[in-house]
């Protein structure tokens, strides 16, 4: 796709704001920027009038630094629209005992972006658009997840951003059920590859100064990799491909139950590529 220097978006980053689909999910590469456009629509949708479609949004990071780059990168966005919205306020929350800084801003609409930890009862009672960032790596996403969806009853939208943690992760299953059609969650996937064709290397080049070529971008994707310390790993962090689970223990007398008796045991262990695929290929593959 041609790069075009003066937008400000680049293409994935447009395609995923465009999508407007209650439930929706994006399995992504690190450090392609995807956060920061959703920022964007957060403070968009937070300046609108509420017949105009406007609501509030609340983020969910793992991290108070993540939630403060969040909020920063709204109101460099509510400024860039020209929308009136006061400066990044601090409330201070109870959290499992706990004071806990969040940060907020407020627009004229009368709606709020606001960052709020992940423990799930703070999301309880609030009516909003969520977005749920690096959600492979939330260590109660289940929990979170129960707590967000009855959002969607009053048309609220939930968004999940993350690269994998892992194949047994319930961000990976939700991905996959979705592409079974078990679940309604409408998949965006952003390899570091699809990235660069839509110009994020070149758009690196622009910031930093740098003269980009062909050439240039490949050496910068092979560092990448190359310094990653294992490919599984590095298929993980830019390719969207999960690494396989460490697997789980099995009590001895469950092993020796499932040895009694003659059987045909017939082994298999499938790629990472293989295990990414959707489950109906997989199927077929087997098949074969």
């Amino acid at each position: 796709m041609t790069f075009n220097a003066s937008d400000v978006l680049l293409p994935y980053q447009k395609r995923w704001i465009a999508d407007d689909s209650p439930l929706k999910i994006a399995e992504k590469s690190r450090r392609t920027g995807l956060t920061w456009a959703e920022a964007s629509d957060a403070a968009l949708t937070a300046s609108l009038r509420k017949v105009d479609g406007g609501s509030d949004h609340f983020y969910i990071g793992t991290t108070k630094e993540m939630a403060r780059e969040f909020i920063d990168a709204c109101a460099m966005w509510a400024k860039a629209f020209n929308a009136a919205a006061s400066d990044i306020g601090e409330e201070v929350v109870k959290d499992e005992g706990r004071d806990i800084l969040t940060f907020v801003i407020n627009f004229a609409s009368g709606f709020k972006i606001k960052a709020l930890s992940s423990n799930p009862s703070n999301i309880r009672g609030m009516q909003g658009n969520v977005t749920i960032d690096e959600a492979a790596f939330h260590e109660r996403l289940d929990e979170l997840l129960k707590a967000v969806t009855p959002l969607r009853s009053w048309g609220g939208k939930i968004r999940l951003i993350s690269t994998h943690n892992g194949i047994d992760n319930l961000f990976n299953q939700l991905i996959q059920e979705s592409r079974a059609g078990k679940k309604d969650y409408r998949i965006h996937t952003i390899t570091l590859d699809d990235a660069c064709d839509d110009g994020l290397y070149r758009r690196i080049c622009q910031v930093r100064g740098l003269d980009w070529s062909p050439d240039a971008e490949a050496d910068w994707k092979e560092g990448l990799l190359r310094n990653t310390a294992t490919r599984d790993d590095a298929l993980e962090e830019y390719y969207c491909v999960p690494k396989n689970g460490s697997g789980a223990y099995i009590p001895r007398s469950l092993r020796e139950r499932a040895a009694r008796g003659p059987c045909v045991v017939l082994r298999f262990t499938g790629t990472p590529e293989f295990s990414a695929m959707p489950e109906g290929q997989r199927r077929i593959d087997m098949q074969d």
